[in-house]
């Protein structure tokens, strides 16, 4: 199987793990569980029409605190986003104080900004050198650590207190299939390609999303007769 195109920024930051930045069998199978899991999560009362509701309600509920003031709405917004696939992903939303998610967040954002800029250029074309010296890439390469490793905490989690006989969120539907597949030696399913594949989850998700929705709070801002 032939591989995907890729580049020395992502090989390093994604290390060919999970679904964006994997190639070969691992893609392979993960583009796979990662379309079969969202299927199967997708449905029943708590799937992701139900999530979305939930997350609506709360962002409403922020908007009608603003009683009519100019506010900015960017944060809530990714919030909003992001906890719908918190919901997928982990089976519950986070807090919007709870700083290790906002820390997330801001890691998120950050990677997304660095990704086709001038860093990543740089870095691309002199990898051997962008790797000892400082720079914007370096905390791309941490940012992305962080968020692994914020991954890999949620796993541990869940392998103790998960139901894996009857998944409700996308961890515990791979620890299942994981288990089914441990005495296939083609499996590439394990604990790592799990936490770069829900880190995948974000950066798919989170900036298209919130940006869609930015722009179409502003286009009923430009046009008010819409919301009619």
């Amino acid at each position: 199987m032939s591989g995907r195109p890729t580049s020395p920024f992502f090989e390093k930051l994604g290390k060919r793990k999970g679904i964006i930045f994997a190639s070969g069998n691992v893609w392979k199978q993960h583009r796979r569980i990662g379309a079969m899991g969202l299927k199967f999560l997708s449905q029943g009362k708590s799937g992701l029409e139900h999530q979305i509701q939930e997350e609506t309600l709360h962002l409403i509920e922020v908007f009608d605190s603003s009683k009519g003031q100019p506010m900015e709405p960017s944060f809530h917004i990714i919030l909003a986003v992001s906890n719908v696939i918190c919901a997928l992903l982990f089976g519950y939303r986070f807090s919007k104080d709870d700083e290790t998610f906002r820390q997330l967040i801001k890691s998120t954002e950050f990677i997304l900004q660095i990704g086709g800029s001038i860093w990543q250029t740089v870095y691309d074309t002199f990898p051997w050198i962008m790797n000892h010296l400082p720079g914007r890439h370096q905390r791309a390469f941490a940012c992305y650590d962080f968020s692994i490793s914020f991954a890999m905490k949620e796993i541990r989690s869940h392998e103790k207190s998960g139901m894996l006989d009857d998944p409700q969120n996308f961890i515990d539907f791979y620890l299942a299939q994981m288990t089914k597949s441990k005495d296939d030696p083609t499996s590439t399913l394990d604990e790592n390609n799990l936490a770069y594949s829900i880190f995948d989850f974000f950066i798919a998700g989170s900036e298209t999303t919130s940006t869609t929705l930015h722009w179409a709070l502003l286009y009923m801002v430009a046009y008010p007769d819409i919301q009619g």
